[in-house]
This record gives structure tokens, C-alpha cells and sequence, in this order.
């Protein structure tokens, strides 16, 4: 799954812009419930048109989980990224908890913002982070960088296995968006140093 970088590999090799650097999170944060940063990203910046569906990303900064859907556009008419995300939020078990949506000003995501705070039956805050200061927003900024990565690290794997290129609006690519999040959150390191895989999937001694 190309979880961990390796320098051997041609796919971590092709699919990482840039290595993958540890960065201590600033000591502000706000204490407002559950803090979701929330953006649109495209797949891969050289293959982007007019025709390039974009990527609704939510990145939860208690868990450090990232989620990622691919949406028919951006705005309050992005299929079902708000409808996804509310859900996303009751099956994490914050369906009843005040969660803050953090993101820039744009108008697009702003929109989705509302949005899903009319459909959630708990507390929404949003929060836009200042004019010219994305740092402000470096959470949600890396969550994207790091998603990016895995998704072309995946999908160079995959073309390699198929010999053929996957389409950006094919089934699998579409597949593959949300794959790569899940791919990270599962093999994420928790505080006792082992991944969620590694947790759910160890045996017990009889």
C-alpha cells in the first residue's frame, strides 16, 4: 500500500512530490469542539481542465484523520459532499458534538460550509482562516499535500500493474481518491506506536 516512504520504490518515488516532513503542530488551537479543515484539491495540477472533477477534503484535527470524496464541482452543488461529510462526522461519533469548520475565503467552500451546518442537528462554527496567511491553516494544507501523494503513489502503482493509464474520470480513479485517505488513517501511528491496522487486526493470546 505504499504506506511508508521508501527510496527504492519507483512508485513512492513517482507518486511523492516531496518528502514527507514532521512538523510540530503550532501551540494555538482553537478550543471550539472538534476541528474539521475542510478544502477542494484536484488529483494531480498537470492534468488539470475544465473538465477535471474536483476533491472535497476534511482533515479532523483530534485524530489527525483525513477524508477525501471526489465531487461533480465545487460549492453548495458539490453532489453529496455535504450530505458525506455529515454522515462522516456521525459515524466518527461526533454526530451530538460542536465541531468547527475551518478553511480559507473562498466563496465555493464557504457555501459547502453552510451548507452542512443546516443538515448537521449539533453546533457548527465556522472559521475562515485570515487573508494572506494559508500558514494559519498548515493542518489542513499538509492533509492535502499528503493525500495528493498517496493517491499518485497508488495510482502509478496500479498503471504499472495494468500497463495501461487510469483515466481521470474512470471508476477507479474515482475509487482511488477515497482509497488513499483510508489508506492513511488505517496505517496511522497512534500514541502507543502502533498503526490502527495493527491494532485491530492483533491476535489475543488463549
Amino acid at each position: 500500500l505504499h504506506t511508508h516512504y521508501r527510496t527504492w520504490c519507483l512508485h513512492c518515488v513517482a507518486g511523492r512530490s516531496i518528502s514527507r516532513q514532521h512538523r510540530r503542530q503550532t501551540a494555538y488551537e482553537e478550543a471550539m469542539g472538534i476541528t474539521l479543515s475542510v478544502d477542494f484539491a484536484f488529483k494531480i495540477a498537470e492534468e488539470v481542465d475544465e473538465k477535471t472533477a474536483p476533491i472535497f477534503i476534511a482533515y479532523e484535527h483530534k485524530t489527525g484523520s483525513i477524508w477525501a470524496i471526489e465531487v461533480d464541482q465545487k460549492g453548495v452543488d458539490a453532489g453529496t459532499a455535504s450530505d458525506w461529510i455529515v454522515d462522516k462526522l456521525q459515524a466518527a461519533d461526533y454526530g451530538g458534538v460542536k465541531v468547527t469548520l475551518k478553511s480559507d475565503h473562498e466563496a465555493s467552500i464557504l457555501a459547502l460550509k453552510t451548507a452542512i451546518a443546516v443538515k448537521r442537528e449539533a453546533e457548527t462554527a465556522m472559521v475562515e482562516c485570515p487573508v494572506r496567511e494559508s500558514k494559519s491553516n498548515g493542518n489542513g494544507e499538509r492533509a492535502v499535500r499528503n493525500w495528493r501523494d498517496q493517491y499518485r503513489t497508488l495510482r502509478h502503482h496500479v498503471e504499472h500493474r495494468m500497463k495501461k493509464t487510469v483515466p481521470n474520470g474512470s471508476p477507479l480513479s474515482t475509487w482511488l481518491v477515497t482509497w488513499s485517505a483510508d489508506v492513511i488513517n488505517k496505517f496511522r501511528v497512534q500514541g502507543n506506536g502502533r498503526t490502527a491496522y495493527e491494532l485491530t487486526t492483533q491476535h489475543k493470546c488463549k
